[in-house]
């Protein structure tokens, strides 16, 4: 229960972070692959 709280607690920040740096950059190159 310790592991899955810890996961629980740092998943949705990295995948919030991950998201709001990645997502322009990769929504910039699927417009330039297009």
């Amino acid at each position: 229960m310790g592991y899955e709280s810890r996961t629980a607690g740092y998943e949705p920040i990295s995948a919030s972070t991950i998201g709001k740096q990645y997502a322009p950059m990769s929504f910039e190159i699927s417009l330039h692959d297009n």
